[in-house]
């Protein structure tokens, strides 16, 4: 059904600084001016003034769920490590067992690309993206060190210093995540999605839905 706006004059302040989605085809519509903005890419009308319609999508960067993306990487590799022994027994097996084995493996590989590449695409590739995704990994590391080893020797002595392991990685792991609250609020994903506010200079707030 072809949709009939009535034509409105560009806004400076309705400026889109941040991501946005179309709504039509999910395309970026960064860059342009509302209030109603056409979209290039499919020509379906976003009407900036009614920010309802997009309580319910997420940008592509994905706010919430991005910031879990460095955290969701480092506990596949979790996963992927402690069923690579088995994955190794059950080369030399057949049966349901190894077929189970070897999906659950292949499916824990597929979920830490998956989650890696999502982080790097949302931060373009930069250094301190590789930093948070490689901090994290070292983290979630430390905190399975911590809390293991010294449980398995008993806190024998040395083994026991091991657990200190436990607080520096928790205090890494949070110290990270600060770090991606703190790039997503520079780039306007935070402060404006949590609020329900579009990425504009004018005011679309939408805290009564």
């Amino acid at each position: 059904m072809a949709e009939h706006a009535q034509p409105v004059s560009p806004d400076p302040k309705w400026l889109l600084h941040g991501d946005l989605p179309c709504l039509g085809c999910q395309y970026n519509l960064r860059g342009l001016v509302g209030p109603v903005v056409q979209c290039p890419e499919c020509g379906h009308t976003n009407d900036l003034r009614d920010p309802s319609a997009w309580r319910t999508k997420a940008l592509p960067t994905g706010l919430l769920v991005r910031e879990h993306w460095p955290a969701s990487a480092a506990l596949a590799s979790l996963v992927v490590m402690i069923v690579l022994p088995f994955v190794i027994i059950a080369l030399g097996e057949w049966g349901l067992g190894a077929l189970a084995v070897m999906a659950i493996f292949g499916a824990a590989v597929v979920w830490w690309l998956r989650s890696c590449v999502r982080w790097l695409r949302s931060c373009q590739n930069k250094a301190w993206g590789w930093g948070v995704l490689m901090g994290t990994h070292l983290a979630m590391w430390g905190i399975l060190l911590g809390a293991i080893v010294p449980m398995g020797v008993m806190f024998a002595w040395p083994w026991a210093l091991v657990g200190l392991a436990l607080p520096v990685a928790f205090a890494a792991f949070f110290w990270l995540r600060a770090v991606i609250r703190k790039a997503d609020e520079m780039g306007r994903f935070r402060a404006d999605w949590r609020q329900w506010r579009l990425p504009t200079g004018a005011e679309g707030k939408i805290s009564d839905l």
